[in-house]
């Protein structure tokens, strides 16, 4: 059993649109994070992991979300699984919850520019 407290979670931030609090889990195979997105997520392009499933379960807001080209509307205790290699981005004001599976890291992760 592992237990990650508030005071552990990793915070970051990807620009001024994206913030995210990292629960490390220290297991690969699993990790999750707090996420805030107040706008266009990435800014430009489409976001993509080659490697992680990343369940998202939105806990406030609204918007939506772009996954290879179809819009989903977006509103609270929603989920969406977004797979390995499917291009999406958000347009949204929310907090959501993140899994992955595998654990998310940064080297999987992809900003495309085009849709392509």
């Amino acid at each position: 059993m592992r237990k990650v407290s508030v005071g552990e979670a990793e915070e970051f931030k990807s620009g001024t649109v994206m913030t995210a609090c990292e629960y490390g889990l220290g297991d690969e195979t699993i990790n999750t994070a707090k996420i805030e997105v107040h706008g266009r997520y990435p800014e430009t392009g489409w976001a993509m992991n080659e490697e992680s499933k990343q369940l998202c379960y939105i806990l406030e807001g609204a918007g939506s979300l772009f996954v290879e080209g179809e819009e989903y509307t977006i509103a609270p205790e929603d989920t969406f699984l977004i797979q390995p290699g499917e291009r999406f981005y958000w347009e949204a004001n929310i907090g959501m919850l993140v899994t992955c599976t595998p654990a998310w890291t940064p080297e999987q992760y992809k900003h495309l520019e085009q849709y392509s």
